[in-house]
């Protein structure tokens, strides 16, 4: 994949990257990624998205991280939501954070976390919250939801599931 000329890349139909491979994602050229168009780029599979190694995704322009759908973002390797940069966090839109699972949860950086705004924090379900640190969960909860507060307490039915009491 890396080997494919930019022009030839280019004329693809953005349905052809509907079959991508995490192989294939992590193969994939920086110079192909940069040049690839919005609605191409949302078309990828969302299992390639587990090829993205941090460099390579923290490098994405603003205009593809936009696109990123939740079903992509719930397929990130959870090493690497603890290494996203600012600028990609701030780029993420809140549908993209609904796809956060439990083992990105418990990946979540405090340095992550202090960067969501509001509506990407109300974003997160539920599951996802109760898998993060003390630390992470209290940088968010003071912005969450009654639906992501009464979601959290059904999780914990008297179990410790990682976070604060609420």
């Amino acid at each position: 994949m890396g080997k494919m000329d930019p022009k030839q890349f280019g004329n693809l139909p953005p349905a052809a990257f509907g079959g991508f491979q995490p192989k294939q994602m992590k193969k994939m050229s920086q110079e192909l990624l940069t040049e690839m168009e919005p609605a191409a780029f949302k078309q990828i599979n969302p299992d390639a998205f587990g090829g993205f190694k941090p460099k390579k995704f923290n490098s994405l322009p603003d205009n593809l991280i936009g696109q990123i759908d939740d079903g992509q973002f719930g397929e990130l390797k959870p090493k690497l939501i603890g290494k996203m940069d600012e600028e990609i966090i701030t780029s993420l839109k809140p549908k993209a954070l609904e796809g956060m699972n439990e083992k990105q949860g418990k990946k979540m950086s405090q340095d992550v976390a202090s960067e969501f705004d509001p509506a990407q924090i109300r974003a997160i379900q539920p599951e996802a919250l109760a898998a993060m640190s003390t630390q992470v969960f209290g940088l968010l909860e003071g912005n969450l939801s009654t639906s992501q507060l009464n979601g959290l307490e059904l999780l914990g039915d008297g179990e410790d599931i990682g976070g604060p009491v609420v």
